[in-house]
């Protein structure tokens, strides 16, 4: 289901609360829009919104990005809160720290890191919630300390030789998956530090800008090629697609329950329903515990 905006889309969120169906999507207009998608789970409940489909290598899979589409925007990257504390990113590399009770009269910031060298892409909060750990264009991976400051508060992976473009965990933030210019999956483990990925996974035909995680071992991947993909990690393996851009990059994607919200180069939003992958993963985890049982 697709949802005609009033402009071009750069970022979107859901509600935080449970039961209030709500997505604000900030527009290039400098407009925030609210959508209420009640009318999108009722229609989705009744019939099933779009099917996993098998991966087209014909159609879909050699398609190559258009570089005519890709924009200089300048804009706030995706923010993580911290208790009392908000981080975020913007376009001249700067990652700032926003203490909400340390709010000054010329609204300055409490700390700033700009040690990456290109534009810093995404970010994620790591292990224990106290670090933050963010991608960037120079092909390196940080981890910034939110609690203290000091030489031992930040740490930089080493040259990965590509766009470091998104970022998720899996396992309550104990392994990362991180998407790259060049279609490839790098995977981090932070209990072994940062300094270098542990496993990579190729496949994606063009980059990987955005990532959701779906379970424990299986995320959701937005391509520059406009597919939504579903992608096994360990053993990797992709599962199928279940959502197109038609062609056009897909620039963010949130999630909410069974309910995946895409965005692209476009204006307008699209909703999938996620609940015939959830209840492929519960009917595998039933199937599971009875076998143990027997």
């Amino acid at each position: 289901m697709d949802i005609t905006l009033s402009s071009d889309a750069l970022d979107l969120s859901f509600h935080p609360a449970e039961q209030t169906n709500l997505l604000a999507i900030g527009l290039i207009s400098g407009k925030v829009q609210l959508i209420n998608y009640d009318a999108y789970l009722a229609a989705a409940s009744s019939s099933q919104d779009l099917p996993v489909k098998k991966p087209d290598k014909a159609k879909g899979e050699g398609r190559k990005s258009k570089s005519q589409l890709k924009k200089d925007r300048k804009r706030a990257r995706q923010a993580n809160w911290l208790k009392e504390q908000k981080a975020s990113q913007d376009s001249k590399s700067n990652i700032n720290n926003h203490d909400r009770d340390k709010v000054s009269d010329d609204n300055s910031d409490t700390d700033s890191d700009d040690d990456q060298n290109q534009g810093s892409s995404k970010s994620k909060l790591g292990q224990g919630s106290s670090r933050l750990i963010v991608t960037s264009g120079d092909g390196s991976l940080s981890s910034i300390d939110l609690r203290t400051s000091g030489p031992t508060s930040f740490e930089q992976s080493q040259d990965q030789e590509d766009e470091l473009l998104s970022i998720t965990s899996l396992r309550s933030n104990s392994k990362l998956v991180v998407g790259t210019q060049l279609g490839i999956l790098s995977l981090w483990n932070p209990s072994r530090g940062l300094l270098d990925h542990v496993d990579r996974v190729p496949g994606h035909p063009a980059s990987v800008d955005t990532l959701v995680t779906l379970d424990d071992q299986t995320v959701l991947t937005g391509s520059s090629d406009g597919l939504v993909r579903v992608v096994q990690i360990l053993p990797s393996k992709l599962l199928g697609v279940i959502a197109s851009h038609d062609g056009l990059p897909v620039e963010r994607m949130k999630r909410k329950h069974n309910v995946l919200a895409t965005i692209g180069h476009s204006n307008s939003v699209k909703f999938t329903d996620l609940t015939p992958l959830l209840e492929e993963e519960d009917d595998d985890q039933n199937d599971a515990e009875e076998y143990q049982g027997e």
